[in-house]
């Protein structure tokens, strides 16, 4: 008797970089933008910009998972939020990247992770930028099509 159905790969799982799709773009961009980090970093995701807050969100999320499955440290979104708050880090909902470095010391990460996604169909793309938090320097880059 043959199984039939649908192969499900979780992003946290060693097939994950071999999927399709939005979960497969997502654990290639995690793989190359953490490529240099150090063992047990602390990281904090402070920005993805997207069309909508449900994508935002929802990327985020993975990437959050995905990183954490990988052993790293993630400082906490409402911690985030807050500090952002407190300390009045611009008025647009953009963040370059000296901002976002301090608004990651200040929280105690290591590396802050920025990003966004772009274009539109087939020409989607998620764009990941990782920064010491130390000197505002990229430590990694990721562009995966979505």
């Amino acid at each position: 008797m043959a199984a039939t159905g649908d192969v499900v790969v979780r992003a946290g799982s060693n097939n994950a970089i071999n999927a399709t799709g939005v979960e497969g773009a997502l654990a290639r961009a995690v793989g190359d933008v953490s490529k240099d980090f150090t063992p047990r970093s602390r990281i904090a995701i402070v920005q993805i910009t997207a069309s909508d807050r449900s994508t935002r969100d929802y990327m985020i999320g993975e990437l959050e998972y995905i990183l954490q499955q990988q052993g790293y440290y993630m400082v906490d979104r409402a911690q985030l939020d807050r500090i952002f708050e407190e300390q009045r880090f611009g008025a647009t909902s953009d963040v370059d990247d000296n901002t976002a470095a301090r608004m990651g010391k200040i929280a105690g990460a290591s590396i802050v992770i920025t990003g966004r996604i772009d274009g539109e169909g087939n020409l989607r793309r998620l764009r990941l930028r990782a920064l010491n938090t130390e000197t505002a320097q990229v430590v990694g880059t990721a562009s995966e099509r979505l």
